[in-house]
């Protein structure tokens, strides 16, 4: 066995994420596929009596998933919890479900652990803390196999990758210049001719009609989260609206500015949840242009939200999931994104 240190960095407010269970407003256990893992699948199927007969009859053994003809986890009870945990204990749950909302980017010997968007309880985290978005960096010692240590080798690139990062993150920060200015000046700085999203941010444009094309584009993805095309038909119905007047827009802007951190920490989540992935294809410009293009989609999405009267935080929080739900966890749909983004 060979020693390896590991960096691990993750977002100040990782470790204060706790699970609502049957009180989460959106449960994770429904609306979209839940994967089992190899490993977890073969304990599945030795769990004997009547509990095991049931288990075994909610899983798609072929498919590697829980069965979810109803949109429910065919595990969950009726106050929301989980059948799994509470039969077999926390550690029988498999690992999509052991570990959601953390995730693990892993980048040879970096390790970066975040929350996912998707997760309405995380997404409240990531949003709406006033401070300034921190990065808490870590050092973990690991005992590995020769063929285990080989894969946790510095990754070449890596260094510049997270150094052009770091300048990033401090443009983003920079209260000198308004928040669509930053962000314009972020994507500036990796393309001399200009690109579409650009002009999204010259003035800032939303709830428009012709903000409203970007927003119908998101219908060609592949559908991943029941009642997504419905709350994007609603929120564009909303836009289309006599209540979407010059007078809303000004007075949504308005808060905004007064809340600027939400702003801010949505931007600052999705650069350090994609930006290191330029270690592999270099192409930092695309990944700065994609985290723009989700902070405008939440943000038109989040004003049809305040039109329907939610407040401020509560729209943002329920656009914010409701859209990462759709994109961030199905690659098909960031690789379509990412193409239309280049």
């Amino acid at each position: 066995m060979k020693q390896v240190k590991i960096q691990v960095t993750y977002p100040g407010y990782y470790k204060k994420f706790i699970c609502l269970g049957g009180k989460c407003p959106a449960t994770c256990c429904a609306g979209w596929n839940i994967s089992i893992d190899a490993d977890t699948r073969k304990i599945y199927k030795k769990v004997r009596g009547d509990f095991g007969r049931r288990l075994k009859e909610g899983i798609d053994f072929r498919q590697s998933r829980f069965k979810s003809e109803t949109g429910w986890c065919p595990l969950l009870d009726p106050q929301g919890l989980c059948d799994i945990y509470k039969h077999l204990g926390k550690e029988k749950m498999c690992r999509t479900c052991r570990n959601y909302p953390r995730h693990m980017e892993d980048y040879g010997n970096i390790h970066e652990i975040m929350l996912s968007l998707s997760c309405p309880e995380a997404a409240r985290l990531i949003l709406t803390d006033p401070h300034a978005f921190t990065l808490t960096r870590g050092c973990k010692v690991y005992h590995l196999s020769p063929r285990q240590a080989k894969m946790t080798e510095p990754l070449p690139g890596m260094d510049r990758v997270l150094y052009v990062r770091d300048k990033l993150f401090k443009m983003l920060c920079d209260s000198k210049y308004p928040f669509p200015a930053r962000l314009k000046r972020m994507m500036k700085a990796f393309s001399s001719n200009g690109h579409w999203v650009e002009t999204l941010f010259e003035p800032l444009i939303f709830g428009e009609k012709k903000a409203r094309e970007p927003l119908t584009m998101l219908f060609s993805l592949e559908s991943v989260c029941d009642g997504w095309e419905d709350f994007l038909r609603q929120a564009l119905r909303i836009l289309n609206s006599e209540n979407n007047t010059a007078r809303a827009r000004a007075d949504f802007l308005e808060e905004c500015r007064a809340r600027e951190y939400l702003l801010v920490n949505l931007a600052a989540h999705y650069l350090y949840m994609y930006f290191a992935g330029a270690v592999y294809d270099g192409d930092m410009g695309t990944k700065v242009r994609l985290m723009a293009f989700h902070v405008w989609i939440v943000l038109n999405l989040s004003y049809a939200e305040r039109l329907r009267g939610s407040s401020l935080e509560n729209a943002f929080i329920t656009a914010a999931w409701r859209y990462s739900r759709q994109v961030d966890h199905w690659d098909i749909n960031l690789k379509a994104l990412e193409m239309i983004l280049k």
